[in-house]
């Protein structure tokens, strides 16, 4: 188990790397299957964060878990309602929404249309990516000890999930940072650092909480930090 998070995320690095240029390229057109994508890498990062939660630390807590406060169902409430804002935003990118309101204007629908477009649409997708709020901030029963043969496997798949989202989420940024032309500095970076650690830091963090190693800690930063490089380059 001491090993499993930095072979996971050394995959990713290498996912990173080879995929970014044409993901990247593919998700500055705005599509539904990017959508369809979207939403599934989504269900299995709130399933990635579910099965951490499942887990029962290890017996002994080292002095690398995360501190308590972070831990605390109203702190990680909070992060995953601003990381929900994101993906919300996310969808409607990729399901041309934010194109499309500039051009159609409620005169150019019926009443029933335009409640859909401009109220039903945005709140389907907005309630959707509120999910994360479930997984993340309420009461979930950890009951898998260490010593089950499903541990392994809950731990394994929980990582595997929270990375491909991050995959995703890279490549989105970069797309949406060359399609606004915007030049490097050290303020972007700073934004894209903050919004990366709001969105991943805190499912990642549970997991530390069952395995508290450092080594965990330091791949996973050394993962975010190229994802932060990437994105930028």
């Amino acid at each position: 188990m001491l090993a499993l998070p930095v072979v996971v995320d050394i995959a990713a690095a290498g996912a990173l790397y080879l995929w970014m240029p044409d993901l990247s390229r593919r998700l500055a057109d705005p599509s539904g299957l990017n959508a369809l994508l979207l939403f599934l890498l989504y269900i299995l990062f709130c399933l990635g964060i579910f099965f951490s939660r499942k887990l029962l630390p290890q017996p002994e807590i080292g002095r690398w878990a995360p501190p308590d406060w972070f831990m605390e169902p109203k702190v990680r409430g909070v992060l995953s309602f601003i990381f929900a804002f994101f993906m919300a935003t996310t969808f409607a990118y990729q399901l041309g929404y934010f194109e499309a309101i500039f051009q159609i204007s409620s005169g150019m629908l019926g009443e029933g249309a335009s409640s859909a477009f401009f109220v039903y649409a945005p709140g389907s997708w907005l309630g959707f990516s509120l999910l994360v709020i479930l997984v993340m901030a309420f009461p979930v029963d950890s009951n898998v000890p260490p010593v089950n043969h499903r541990y392994e496997i809950l731990a394994f798949l929980s990582l595997v999930f929270v990375n491909g989202l991050l995959v995703f989420s890279t490549a989105q940024t970069k797309a949406l940072i060359q399609g606004l032309n915007l030049a490097s500095s050290l303020s972007l970076w700073l934004i894209i650092l903050i919004a990366i650690l709001i969105s991943f830091l805190p499912a990642r963090a549970i997991y530390q909480s069952r395995q508290p190693y450092l080594s965990g800690w330091v791949s996973y930063s050394l993962l975010l930090l190229l994802a932060i490089f990437l994105a930028l380059r």
